[in-house]
């Protein structure tokens, strides 16, 4: 009789197993990364199968063989429309578009229409009934992209993100995950009109999962988190326990992009009819786990560096997001020792998500601050709009201001940002001693 496998010789062939996909993952992506306009199908076939050729499992083999073909297709539309432009744009005419309403950018697998954004936002705000900035058409190479003259640099940000939907349609791994997130929607609207207002804990993560696509194609935008928060002037949290207690989850949902729209709908459905607030709860802070654990490993990874940050990008793509948390940290950890992860991430919320507290100055006080971090701080102080000050006596509000002017030197921060940042910190010390 066969002796049981333990949960560590398990755990040990999943990570085998893992490891050799994040491998594949990292290679299959400099491959896509060296193939031009300008190649030729020959030449892309013979990368191709340069690349399938050193695949060891037969499995990867033939999903990978099926991606090649998908995207082998891509390429040569692409080269069809690029040759003959004329006929694209008689093809939008037929649909109110006219040549001077439209911008084409060619990448290898994909053609990017560009709109400009009234243009884009009564077409396609009209058709899906959200905020959106990009649409990819599903087995084609077509991507719709808001346009943006302002901030041309966001347009690059957009088409990475389609593009990634764009790649990802010859997997069958997530054209299933599509089809998951369909079947769970329809059980969903089906309770919604029975007697039985729940969703079990296992229901909750098999969604999640099911927008496995959606959360890689917003991965952008959750390793930026701070900064678009702060770009929002929106008001800082160390903690997603921070962000539930102040009703602030809607904010996550709309960085997170279409994965975090799709939640918030779900959380808002769920509220209105009265499901239980604990699996409300599940699901929010679920979501919640998802973005920062895919924050921590993306921002930790660029500090490390590129090897570990390609890693950590590799476990998002073959893992499902509700693992993300748990591979990522045992990843870190076991190469860098838990004590230097735990005080690298501390440090980046400390810097990133810089509340105005009195004790967060005490600790930002005793660093040797890089020019970097110097940077990030002076945009914190000049966009702060909530100061969580944590001034209790007149001895707090000293140690504040004198704290305040310490840094205030080694950031570079004006005369006039001290003197507005130190009259809200007054102002919240009289106002909380009156609600005391």
């Amino acid at each position: 009789m066969n002796k049981p496998s333990t949960p560590e010789f398990s755990y040990r062939k999943t990570k085998e197993k893992i490891d050799l996909l994040v491998t594949e993952c990292l290679n299959f992506f400099s491959l896509l990364d060296s193939i031009s306009l300008e190649d030729s199908e020959d030449d892309i076939r013979r990368k191709f199968d340069d690349f399938s050729n050193k695949l060891t499992d037969s499995q990867l083999r033939h999903l990978y063989e099926n991606l090649f073909e998908s995207l082998l297709t891509k390429h040569q539309e692409v080269n069809n429309i690029r040759s003959n432009e004329d006929e694209l744009f008689t093809q939008l005419e037929s649909f109110g578009l006219r040549k001077e309403d439209v911008k084409i950018v060619f990448r290898p697998f994909s053609v990017n229409i560009i709109l400009s954004p009234s243009l884009f936002d009564n077409i396609f705000i009209a058709e899906r009934g959200s905020k959106i900035m990009g649409v990819h058409y599903r087995g084609s190479c077509l991507n719709f992209i808001r346009g943006n003259e302002d901030d041309p640099e966001i347009i690059n940000e957009i088409i990475h993100h389609e593009d990634l939907h764009n790649i990802l349609d010859g997997i069958n791994y997530f054209q299933d995950k599509s089809l998951e997130e369909a079947a769970w929607t329809i059980n969903f609207i089906t309770k919604l009109h029975g007697d039985e207002k729940t969703l079990s804990r296992k229901e909750i993560l098999t969604y999640l999962d099911a927008l496995h696509e959606e959360f890689l194609a917003a991965s952008w935008s959750i390793e930026n988190l701070s900064e678009l928060l702060s770009e929002y002037q929106l008001p800082q949290w160390f903690t997603s326990r921070d962000m539930l207690e102040t009703s602030q989850f809607g904010l996550a949902a709309l960085i997170a992009e279409t994965a975090g729209s799709k939640i918030s709908l779900l959380t808002k459905n769920m509220e209105d009819l009265g499901f239980p607030k604990s699996q409300i709860d599940y699901l929010k802070n679920k979501f919640l786990e998802i973005i920062f654990s895919a924050e921590k490993g993306l921002v930790l990874g660029k500090k490390l560096g590129p090897d570990v940050y390609r890693h950590i990008l590799g476990l998002l793509v073959v893992l499902p997001p509700t693992s993300w948390s748990t591979f990522i940290d045992d990843y870190l950890v076991k190469k860098f020792g838990k004590e230097k992860i735990q005080e690298m991430y501390e440090r980046f919320l400390l810097i990133h998500r810089f509340n105005g507290s009195l004790s967060s100055l005490r600790k930002i006080n005793e660093l040797t601050l890089e020019e970097e971090e110097k940077a990030i701080l002076l945009r914190r102080f000049e966009s702060i709009v909530n100061i969580r000050a944590e001034v209790k006596s007149l001895e707090d509000l000293e140690e504040y201001e004198k704290l305040l002017i310490q840094i205030a030197e080694k950031v570079s921060l004006s005369e006039q940002i001290v003197d507005e940042v130190m009259k809200r910190v007054i102002g919240q010390y009289f106002i909380n001693g009156l609600l005391r």
